[in-house]
């Protein structure tokens, strides 16, 4: 069992079992990226649409049920490496947070990489660092400074508000699809950049 005391240790034996919950989906969403790239390379954006929409339902189906078993066994999963009370209460409220946030992160997991196949990366990239700057990390600040009192709960809650924003951010953003409009190839008739001349190759002798 886990030696250790206090909200910390509860946070990190909570991130444990979180690990378990969206490894996995890491590894659907790089199946995802790459399919999404292979459907347009194929000048195919219906399919490339179709492959994003299984890969979210595959990850919500199983970050889904992970946050179930966080809701049901978070207090037995936490005993299992704790025998802390204080360490068991707080790590099982953290996980009734992660069990909220659970399809909310499969959508983000899935839709970051399908954007990403699909060649649109600036606005993914842009809008993950202010949903992390603004309601994370500003946010999750002010709960603790303002409202002491909720604990925890304060910083988690944020948490919680900037997985759910940002899942709906990159899911609104791939459905509408902002990305066809992008042309990762380029068309060889149209592109006006500037030939370049090969360099003279030398004369014999020279």
């Amino acid at each position: 069992m886990v030696g250790f005391a206090g909200p910390s240790a509860a946070a990190n034996i909570a991130l444990q079992y979180m690990h378990l919950s969206f490894m996995p989906a890491v590894g659907f969403g790089t199946a995802v990226c790459s399919v999404v790239g292979h459907a347009i390379g194929q000048k195919r954006p219906d399919l490339a649409l179709r492959r994003a929409r299984l890969g979210m339902m595959l990850n919500g189906l199983y970050m889904g049920l992970i946050g179930l078993l966080f809701l049901i066994a978070r207090t037995p999963l936490m005993q299992l490496l704790s025998a802390d009370p204080a360490v068991i209460r707080i790590g099982a409220g953290v996980l009734i947070w992660a069990a909220i946030f659970q399809v909310f992160d499969a959508a983000g997991i899935t839709y970051m990489n399908a954007l990403r196949g699909a060649g649109d990366t600036r606005w993914p990239a842009i809008v993950v660092a202010l949903h992390c700057w603004v309601i994370l990390g500003g946010g999750g600040y002010a709960l603790a400074a303002l409202w002491p009192g909720l604990g925890f709960h304060g910083p988690w809650m944020m948490c919680t508000l900037y997985i759910i924003l940002l899942g709906l951010a990159l899911w609104r953003r791939f459905v509408h699809g902002e990305w066809r409009r992008i042309d990762l190839f380029g068309d060889p008739a149209t592109d006006r950049r500037p030939s370049v001349a090969p360099s003279p190759r030398p004369a014999a002798g020279e």
